[in-house]
């Protein structure tokens, strides 16, 4: 049996089940409904139906915006308001927020691999760490969450990169460890 969706999809598709429990009842369910019924792949529609849920903060302060297209392409969406046509396009906030889930991974790993850090000795360790990956965009933060974690410590206490780190970069600081991301280079530049 040829496979359809990776692991990945079938994640994000539990996410938006659960998502999705506080829509009954919302204009939400019948814009869902609607997109069910379409003609469209059924990996489309997961993405038309995460489009919709990204649109759920706007709807909420536009109550009155109508929907006549939720299957185009482009743009993602036509709405209706006040007897005017527009076109919302998504694109830019679904590649934003996919970059921001990165970044929170990526903070999530700092922190722990400070406190670590600072468990070990706060004085000795003390300042502002730079770091720049190698493929960061390659790297499954998720699974490899620990490793990163321990990758990133050895390379701070022994002052050299290894594994995922590509280059360090030491700034003092008075008080604590404080690691980011070395922001000279874009965080999906090779």
């Amino acid at each position: 049996m040829k496979r359809i969706f990776s692991e990945e999809d079938l994640t994000k598709n539990l996410s938006l089940y659960y998502l999705n429990g506080h829509l009954k009842k919302k204009p939400m369910e019948k814009y869902h409904r609607e997109i069910d019924g379409s003609s469209l792949h059924d990996r489309d529609k997961y993405r038309k139906k995460s489009e919709i849920l990204l649109l759920n903060s706007f709807l909420h302060h536009f109550p009155e915006v109508q929907f006549e297209n939720l299957t185009c392409e482009s743009p993602d969406f036509i709405a209706k308001f006040n007897d005017k046509k527009i076109g919302i396009e998504l694109t830019e906030v679904i590649n934003h927020l996919e970059i921001k889930k990165i970044e929170s991974q990526l903070n999530k790993i700092f922190r722990h691999a400070e406190l670590l850090l600072e468990q070990e000795d706060t004085s000795k360790f003390r300042g502002v760490y730079f770091l720049e990956f190698q493929n960061l965009s390659k790297i499954d933060l998720l699974e490899k969450q620990d490793e990163m974690v321990q990758n990133i410590k050895k390379c701070i206490m022994k002052k050299k990169k290894l594994v995922y780190v590509k280059k360090i970069r030491k700034s003092t600081h008075r008080r604590n460890v404080f690691i980011t991301h070395d922001f000279n280079l874009g965080l999906f530049d090779g």
